[in-house]
């Protein structure tokens, strides 16, 4: 592989580190965790297996993955030991009612009677789905060997972009400021908003 020229290493280097370190940190991070859907009502993890928590006292245990789509949570219950999913479900946010099948057919009937299957992109999560609620301090304190690093090239290259470049549009710094700014704000809306469309 051909090294990029000098100024380049340590922007590419930045950037990979931004890739690359909260699915480090997730896989070595905690594992309970607790995220709010869309309409407020509550999954987490901390009694083993995902599990959804209505605002009406009404739960459902073992979540496999799910996508949130016009106002419903969508998805599979947990796989058994020979891989195979237990089950399916569709989850009314709104009116807080919990559908549940044994089969795939039935689940996709159901889906397909109530225009539910997203147009253009569906996003299945499995695990927490928000970083910047909890886990950003988290992974700025019990990840400092990549935090400290990545935070200490951020504010170096943001002062050479603004120093050095005047912010110029074609300098590198003020790039790979720009470049690193707007994954970090996608990222940041994408835990905001987090339904398939």
């Amino acid at each position: 592989m051909i090294a990029p020229p000098g100024k380049y290493r340590v922007t590419l280097t930045l950037l990979m580190a931004l890739l690359f370190s909260q699915p480090l940190f997730a896989i070595v991070g905690f594992t309970d965790w607790s995220a709010k859907t869309p309409l407020g009502h509550e999954v987490n993890n901390y009694s083993g297996p995902p599990t959804l928590y209505l605002q009406n006292n009404t739960q459902l245990d073992g979540l496999g993955s799910w996508y949130f789509y016009r106002h419903h949570i969508i998805g599979t219950l947990q796989s058994n030991s020979l891989g195979d999913t237990t089950g399916y479900f569709v989850v009314n946010e709104r009116i807080k009612t919990i559908r549940t099948f044994s089969s795939k057919a039935e689940w996709t009937a159901d889906l397909d009677r109530n225009h539910l299957h997203p147009d253009v992109i569906t996003r299945w999560y499995d695990n927490d789905w928000t970083f910047y609620n909890d886990g950003l301090f988290a992974f700025l304190f019990f990840g400092f060997f990549i935090s400290v690093p990545f935070v200490f090239f951020y504010l170096l290259f943001l002062y050479r972009a603004s120093r050095r470049e005047k912010l110029h549009k074609k300098g590198p710094y003020t790039i790979t400021i720009t470049i690193v700014t707007a994954l970090l704000f996608l990222h940041w809306l994408s835990e905001k908003f987090p339904q398939s469309f």
